[in-house]
């Protein structure tokens, strides 16, 4: 995985989603929405991709400690929805979107992100299990 890539992939995605300008999570400002940006990028890189904090420094201009911070607050905000609700929807927007990608499909992905999208495939199929018997039965209806 070339990770310069990734990040800067990931950068664009969480600007985008997060209706940002172009290199608002490498600005200075301390905008509530800039920082939360800036902090869904750092989790997704940490929790999900598995980069230290110590190198994440180099891709995100910020101290480690920040870092620390915003994996302890991920961990909070994630087990309650109700506590920083803009920031769970976005940081789950980024991270299916990153997944979801047709690059990723077939790539090394941690096993919580194979699971999940096991469970979003089976939920599919079932639902179109179920269209198609009631789309079966509507024909014997008619025939």
């Amino acid at each position: 995985m070339d990770l310069d890539r990734e990040v800067r992939k990931l950068k664009y995605l969480v600007e985008r989603e997060a209706d940002l300008p172009m290199g608002a999570i490498d600005s200075r400002k301390r905008l509530p929405e800039y920082c939360r940006a800036r902090q869904v990028l750092s989790c997704i890189l940490l929790v999900d991709i598995g980069i230290s904090q110590g190198k994440l420094g180099k891709y995100i201009d910020r101290h480690r400690t920040s870092f620390y911070f915003y994996e302890k607050e991920h961990e909070r905000y994630m087990s309650d929805e109700r506590i920083y609700p803009q920031y769970n929807k976005l940081y789950n927007r980024v991270r299916y979107v990153y997944w979801n990608d047709e690059e990723h499909l077939l790539d090394n992905k941690p096993v919580s992100a194979k699971v999940l999208q096991l469970a979003d495939l089976n939920d599919r199929i079932e639902r179109l299990e179920r269209e198609r018997k009631a789309l079966d039965s509507e024909i014997k209806i008619l025939v």
